[in-house]
């Protein structure tokens, strides 16, 4: 969750954590590695948002497939090939997961990390498809994991860039704790704010 990252949003991570750190929250390091990986491995073959957009999209995709942005069309017919048997393993294989997961979490209140690894890049430079897929999957990395894994989390604006743009921290709580959450997100932002 912290590779490919630009040093800005290292850096504004590190003195969230820090300042934290010294006004008393127990902050550490939680190895989930494994857990964060999982998802990507599993979904080589396919990946469930893949297959639940093409059923949602099943008659834009027959119908008007030209009113979908090109690099988006190609992610969602990807998922129409995405046999069921493999959704339905995946769905298993993720249920499984969820539940392990939640028993190494469970003494957590929230993970915080990035919201994504990098300061937005500027349009142009993602003129080239192959960029723009490269970065617009590490951009989705960290977010997707979560998702993947049914767990509630919100972002936080920690910092603006020296170019003027943002830089998020992501809150992740526990299964069903939606409202910890929110509660932990608003005092978090509030003293995030007194750093900038």
């Amino acid at each position: 969750m912290f590779t490919q990252a630009d040093a800005a949003v290292l850096d504004a991570f590190e003195q969230v954590a820090s300042a934290l750190s010294r006004s008393g929250a127990r902050v550490g390091d939680v190895q989930l590695d494994d857990w964060m990986s999982a998802p990507s491995r599993l979904q080589e073959n396919g990946t469930l948002i893949a297959a639940e957009a093409a059923y949602i999209h099943a008659a834009t995709l027959a119908s008007q497939p030209q009113a979908l942005d090109p690099l988006v069309l190609s992610r969602i017919r990807r998922g129409e090939s995405i046999p069921a048997a493999h959704y339905v393993g995946l769905q298993q294989a993720r249920d499984t997961l969820k539940k392990t997961l939640d028993q190494q979490i469970a003494d957590l209140d929230v993970l915080m990390l990035p919201t994504v690894p990098l300061v937005a890049p500027r349009i142009d430079a993602l003129a080239d498809d192959a960029e723009f897929v490269r970065v617009n999957m590490l951009m989705l990395r960290n977010t997707s994991v979560f998702n993947f894994y049914d767990l509630p989390a919100m972002s936080l604006p920690i910092q603006v860039s020296s170019g003027g743009l943002p830089v998020g921290l992501m809150v992740v709580g526990r299964r069903g704790c939606d409202r910890d959450l929110l509660a932990i997100g608003a005092a978090l932002q509030s003293h995030v704010a007194l750093l900038r």
